[in-house]
């Protein structure tokens, strides 16, 4: 039986909330077999992220967004259209250069 692991999918002596006072954690089964834990701080984060993006969607749905903002974003988007072509190339090698980067990454 492998060890369980922490919120970060790294196993052995991970943070335990029950140990903290708080209620105890959720362990789930990992596709290889082993477990980790999810903790209750995780869902509160994603509650937290949700709740950003949501006022950052109003905020700009209802024209509250900085003048400075829309300035760049305006200046930017209207550059002249020949520059579009090398803008894009450098753009996509970066995503597809992205790829090995991330998986040599994960490699090490």
């Amino acid at each position: 039986m492998q060890p369980e692991s922490d919120s970060f999918g790294r196993r052995g002596q991970g943070w335990r909330g029950a140990e903290a006072g708080q209620a105890d954690p959720v362990v789930v089964a990992a596709p290889d077999g082993g477990t980790y834990q999810r903790r209750w701080a995780d869902a509160l984060l994603v509650a937290v992220g949700l709740g950003v993006v949501v006022v950052c969607g109003v905020l700009v749905a209802n024209r509250l967004v900085v003048g400075t903002d829309v300035a760049v974003f305006r200046r930017i988007n209207h550059w002249p259209g020949w520059l579009c072509p090398p803008m894009w190339t450098v753009q996509l090698s970066g995503v597809i250069g992205a790829l090995p980067l991330v998986a040599a990454a994960a490699a090490s």
